[in-house]
């Protein structure tokens, strides 16, 4: 079970599609059987972000360091740490 999903949250559905939370979903999504997007290098890379330590990041096109008193494996948990600091969404490139 995923938990403290906001609307623009990256989950994998039930079938295992990536999929962006809109409103909609809360409606018929079973969201425990959605599972979290693990982090990895290459999507830290996508969304312009540089790991510095098990719980430190670094967004370097605004400079924004984001820390966590918890290890962050999940791209939604990094995702609602930026939003948290800047208000705006954390861009993800293709």
């Amino acid at each position: 079970m995923i938990k403290e999903l906001r609307i623009g949250n990256l989950i994998l559905d039930e079938s295992g599609n990536q999929i962006e939370v809109m409103r909609e979903h809360f409606d018929f999504l079973d969201f425990d059987e959605c599972k979290p997007i693990t982090l990895t290098d290459e999507l830290l890379r996508r969304c312009k972000i540089k790991q510095l330590a098990m719980n430190k990041f670094k967004h370097i096109p605004t400079g924004l360091y984001l820390e966590c008193a918890y290890e962050l494996k999940y791209l939604h948990s990094i995702q609602n740490l930026y939003c948290a600091f800047t208000n705006e969404e954390l861009i993800i490139q293709a």
